[in-house]
């Protein structure tokens, strides 16, 4: 989760590095957050492949409407 916030957190201070370079904002909202309009963010896929020797088994619920606590 830390490693998918850091890859997040470069690219919005790339972008606004940027924008702020550039100086070409609309509005003093886009100013403010250094992100024009138009800008995105490139979606972040984590993967976690458990490939050990021990079988455990899981003892929670399989249904969808299940509550998690």
């Amino acid at each position: 989760m830390i490693a998918d916030s850091l890859i997040y957190l470069k690219e919005y201070n790339e972008i606004t590095a940027k924008n702020r370079n550039e100086k070409n904002f609309d509005t003093s909202d886009e100013f403010l957050s250094g992100l024009q309009k138009s800008d995105r963010l490139h979606p972040v896929i984590s993967l976690c492949i458990y490939y050990g020797k021990e079988e455990k088994c899981f003892y929670g619920s399989y249904k969808k409407n299940a509550k998690v606590l």
